[in-house]
């Protein structure tokens, strides 16, 4: 036999089923919250992401690159010229190796000047016969190369007609030419640039 149910029981029923029914929509409304920021944020693996990228870069290998400067350029026959030999490394340099060929009977490589007071050029070996110059510059104790750095003038002259080369000795399993990192005298030098010139 069913039984009525009585006005306190009936509010309490529905009381009961408002608030069950407050609860579901607000999960559901929850969840759509986070479902949206989930889609609007990038997925970040670390809580401190600019301390990561530094230490990612702090990680990176340095390199080192040696370069002539104008890289082509035209001149005339008997004509005198400066070629500058430069630095360019994102790492400590302590010493540079520098050694480049070119064809005698169109160049002729007069002199080989340092250009900064910084570093001392220890050695400068022209030899126009073979069409071979080997320069080497070192830092002061204690100091180190950074950046971007001139390091000596190349005096040229062309000697004939045609197109002649500075070509430094580089590759990238052996190679005469070298930057020596400082305190490790690990070798940085990755490329080269030769300079290209057209004699009238």
């Amino acid at each position: 036999m069913n039984r009525k149910l009585s006005t306190k029981e009936n509010n309490a029923a529905l009381t009961i089923v408002v608030v069950f029914g407050a609860t579901i929509i607000v999960s559901i409304y929850c969840i759509g919250q986070v479902v949206a920021k989930s889609e609007n944020e990038t997925y970040s693996p670390s809580p401190y992401p600019s301390y990561s990228m530094q230490r990612f870069s702090a990680l990176a290998t340095s390199t080192a690159e040696l370069s002539f400067s104008p890289r082509e350029s035209t001149y005339s026959r008997g004509q005198e010229w400066q070629s500058f030999l430069s630095l360019k490394t994102t790492g400590k340099v302590a010493g540079v190796d520098a050694v480049f060929t070119f064809d005698p009977a169109l160049l002729q490589i007069i002199e080989v000047d340092k250009q900064a007071e910084i570093y001392t050029m220890t050695k400068a070996q022209i030899d126009n016969k073979k069409g071979t110059v080997s320069v080497s510059f070192l830092a002061r104790p204690g100091t180190f190369f950074t950046g971007e750095i001139t390091l000596g003038a190349v005096r040229v002259k062309g000697e004939r007609t045609g197109e002649g080369v500075l070509g430094l000795d580089f590759s990238p399993t052996m190679s005469k030419s070298n930057a020596a990192e400082f305190g490790t005298g690990k070798d940085l030098l990755t490329a080269v640039i030769n300079g290209y010139y057209k004699i009238k």
